[in-house]
């Protein structure tokens, strides 16, 4: 049975209660044509695997029309006939067979012609139905030796939590557009349910941690309490981290068109929310008047003026990481690349600073990583108060050591490594540096900013005060000046006109009696 077969049935029963099947008479009509209101195609295929191997013998019933009956049976002759292009037909023939069987059992789509022929062109084995999870999985790994630590960790990270979870259980070639849009859409809503639940943590840690310092005992416990019933904190990407997780599916599927494992790179086509990158604008008196009224910010991205700096630091001076605040202000530096520095990164002769690693934060586990980017490793140069802020800092840190004892993380007696730590010698947590940084912003009533923006704050100084682009930007680890000019262009303007309306107000009164000039007078 080559071809197969095709023909009709039904459920009618004789007398004896006996199934007539294919001889139900009302199967006809009396000219002998196939009556169309009665009875079902089945369609029936037996196939020759191997000599001496038993047949594979494929059924499928139920089709309402002899058309939809014949289209099934001719891709399934299409199906086995690629098994000829294998290096051992037989074995891809009997492979093919029994994914066609499943798929007729459990009534789901055939498997796909076009991605059947490449499994068998690139020589893998037929039956391998090759998941998405699988594809992803194998493609990381292979990442691993070529890309930095960051970028490996990054993919794997958005594959195993975000991709696999969510299109993992789908056959690579079955992939398409719906399932993409799908995926993503569930990923913007889990990430916004995980942020709230966040907020809700970082509550709970804030209170212990405020309770600590006011020996508080019992509220310190009930905060701890509430932060364990909380569970671990959750990832909870943005507008910008689902576009780079929608990039790493991008880039996988850019390889899998490359091994003919798919005919179109799906990710292309997924509809997400774009990932804006907001202006930075300045807390000039008008919109610090306006937050104080309403409590609302005027975008994510705010800098503080050189005095609301100078009244941060002023609270901050003695706090224990009153030395880190005072580096990122001063040098622009990233909170990752402030929190990584090593004691043997300051030249304190020299004044320069090498910036060699960076901390990164994925969940709530913490890395040392290379830099973000290659111009991210780079070498500034400490103003003199910096300079004496960090040995300041270095004989506390000795002074730390002592009193922790056995407890002091590199051993009794042994300097730390890094520059900025706890009391017990180990590198600051990053959410620990910007829940005391805010609690600090809170203590010297100063409008909000992120900590990142104290990096902003001292890019915006350097520009108003003319420092050349290239410098800036190398100081700062962009790539080009391109990107120094885009977040800081505008805010720089508006703070050199900041600057004159101040030395304005107080020459006030000397040019009372001139007229403005018109367009006439210029």
């Amino acid at each position: 049975m080559k071809n197969g077969a095709l023909f009709k049935r039904c459920s009618c029963r004789d007398e004896n209660r006996a199934l007539l099947g294919a001889d139900c008479p009302k199967l006809r009509r009396k000219a002998g044509t196939w009556s169309s209101d009665h009875g079902s195609w089945h369609i029936q295929l037996e196939v020759e695997t191997a000599e001496g191997a038993d047949r594979v013998h494929l059924r499928r019933s139920g089709f309402d029309t002899r058309e939809a009956a014949e289209a099934t049976l001719k891709e399934i002759r299409n199906l086995l006939d690629l098994a000829e292009r294998a290096e051992f037909p037989d074995r891809a023939r009997a492979q093919i067979a029994a994914l066609i069987r499943s798929a007729l059992r459990r009534r789901t789509p055939l498997p796909n012609v076009d991605g059947i022929r490449r499994i068998i062109d690139l020589g893998q084995p037929v039956n391998s139905a090759l998941t998405v999870a699988e594809f992803l999985t194998g493609w990381v790994e292979g990442k691993k030796k070529t890309r930095a630590a960051n970028t490996y960790r990054s993919y794997k990270g958005h594959i195993d939590q975000h991709l696999i979870p969510r299109l993992g259980h789908i056959p690579l070639t079955r992939l398409n557009v719906a399932h993409g849009n799908k995926a993503f859409t569930e990923i913007a809503n889990d990430a916004r349910d995980a942020a709230e639940r966040n907020e809700l943590r970082h509550a709970a840690r804030h209170r212990a941690q405020e309770a600590a310092h006011a020996n508080d005992t019992a509220g310190r416990d009930l905060a701890r309490l509430e932060l364990a019933a909380l569970g671990p904190y959750e990832d909870s990407p943005g507008a910008a981290s689902i576009q780079r997780i929608r990039a790493t599916l991008r880039s996988a599927l850019t390889d899998a068109a490359k091994q003919g494992l798919v005919v179109l790179n799906i990710a292309k086509f997924i509809d997400i929310a774009p990932a804006r990158k907001p202006k930075a604008k300045l807390w000039t008196p008008a919109r610090e008047a306006e937050w104080r009224r309403t409590g609302q910010k005027p975008s994510p991205v705010m800098v503080w003026t050189p005095e609301h700096t100078k009244a941060f630091l002023g609270r901050a001076r003695d706090h224990r990481y009153y030395a880190l605040y005072s580096l990122i202000a001063h040098l622009g530096l990233r909170r990752g690349e402030a929190l990584a520095l090593h004691w043997e990164n300051i030249d304190f002769a020299s004044g320069e600073i090498s910036i060699e690693a960076q901390l990164v934060q994925l969940g709530w586990e913490v890395a040392e990583t290379t830099p973000k980017t290659d111009a991210s490793t780079r070498t500034l140069v400490a103003p003199q108060p910096v300079l004496v802020t960090l040995a300041k800092h270095r004989r506390r840190q000795r002074r730390w050591a002592e009193r922790s004892g056995d407890q002091w993380a590199p051993g009794p007696g042994n300097p730390s490594v890094y520059v900025f730590t706890d009391l017990d010698g180990y590198a600051i947590h990053p959410d620990d540096a910007l829940e005391q940084f805010q609690r600090l912003t809170r203590e010297a009533d100063l409008p909000p900013i992120r900590l990142h923006d104290l990096r902003h704050g001292a890019a915006t100084m350097a520009r108003a005060a003319g420092v050349d682009p290239k410098i800036l930007s190398a100081m700062l680890g962009h790539s080009s000046t391109t990107i120094t000019n885009d977040l800081y262009g505008d805010v720089a303007t508006e703070a050199k006109r900041e600057a004159a309306n101040t030395i304005a107000d107080q020459l006030a009164g000397l040019d009372d009696d001139c007229d403005f000039p018109t367009s006439d007078t210029f």
